[in-house]
């Protein structure tokens, strides 16, 4: 008898790797998942800590009271200063993204001055990367 001399694999075998990449596959994917979104809400809070550090900043600057030795973002002074007392922040755009966020990602900003330091909320924004977390606090809260 003559030996074939037979190259490839069966179609046995293929089925078998296939089902075990599948099974690889299942097990992964909610890992990966499930570390994805442990990511994300921690940028957000992350997001609510540098926002209440820039605030903390901006707050010390304007103390120092001299723009020659520490300028105050005017959007700070804008939102954050009233009858020249610094204190409690209104939501605006353009103190979001003053303070390194981006209005796509956040609803709202609300920052609250305590012993000098700032307690900042934020919100996310349905549709930006941080939807589904609601609201995060950072800094002296």
């Amino acid at each position: 008898m003559k030996k074939l001399n037979r190259k490839g694999f069966t179609l046995v075998e293929l089925l078998a790797v296939i089902i075990i990449l599948a099974i690889v596959v299942g097990i992964t994917i909610p890992a990966v998942l499930s570390t994805v979104n442990s990511s994300k809400e921690k940028a957000f809070q992350t997001a609510a800590e540098t926002a209440a550090d820039w605030l903390d900043r901006q707050y010390q600057s304007y103390m120092i009271g001299d723009e020659n030795v520490s300028a105050v973002d005017p959007n700070y002074k804008t939102q954050c200063v009233s009858s020249g007392t610094a204190g409690n922040c209104t939501t605006s755009d353009p103190l979001i993204v003053s303070a390194g966020l981006k209005t796509s990602n956040v609803a709202t900003l609300s920052a609250t001055l305590t012993n000098g330091r700032y307690c900042v909320t934020l919100t996310a924004k349905d549709g930006g990367d941080y939807a589904g977390f609601g609201t995060k606090q950072g800094g002296n809260c």
